[in-house]
This record gives structure tokens, C-alpha cells and sequence, in this order.
């Protein structure tokens, strides 16, 4: 998965070291985790925008917002989220 135009300084400051393990890592998902047998960590997954195709995910240890497509993740601010998720703004996930 790529880092959208960071370099590692910069990575180190979006969301938890938590949160961007589990980023890294793939264990975000609860089925990745399960086949490993390892707990699931965060971020965890809160809807999908079908018009950007992007899954949203939210840590709440540090409360960073991740996007989440086939090539990239990072962080979103939580205005950015509730515009492009309008799922946030109306209570649906």
C-alpha cells in the first residue's frame, strides 16, 4: 500500500503509532487478523463513499480519520470526512 506523497517524517505524524501499524500492517481487518490469529487493530472500519470508491476508518485511540483505497492510505481531517461521507452527517454506517 502506497503512502500518498510522504516521505517517513511526515507519515509519523498522521494518526497513533497504533493506528498506523494497523494501517500498515493489514490487521485493520477483522478477517486478516483472524487468519493470523492476532487481535484486530486499529483503525476500525466505519462506511464506504461508492462515489470516490474510498472506505473510511476511524481510530479511536487517537481519532484520526483513514481513507483507505486498493493503492493508498491516509489521513483526512474530520470536515473532510463528514463531506465526503455523508453517511457521518445522518448517523447511517
Amino acid at each position: 500500500m502506497a503512502i500518498r506523497g510522504l516521505d517517513e517524517l511526515s507519515w509519523m505524524k498522521n494518526g497513533c503509532e497504533e493506528c498506523r501499524g494497523g494501517a500498515l500492517s493489514g490487521m485493520y481487518s477483522p478477517e486478516a487478523a483472524a487468519r493470523f490469529q492476532l487481535p484486530v487493530k486499529p483503525p476500525a472500519f466505519v462506511c464506504t463513499s461508492t462515489e470516490v470508491c474510498v472506505d473510511l476508518y476511524h481510530c479511536n485511540k487517537c481519532g484520526a480519520w483513514w481513507e483507505f483505497n486498493q493503492r493508498e492510505v491516509h489521513v483526512i481531517n474530520e470536515d473532510a470526512a463528514k463531506a465526503i461521507y455523508p453517511a457521518l452527517k445522518t448517523g447511517e454506517r
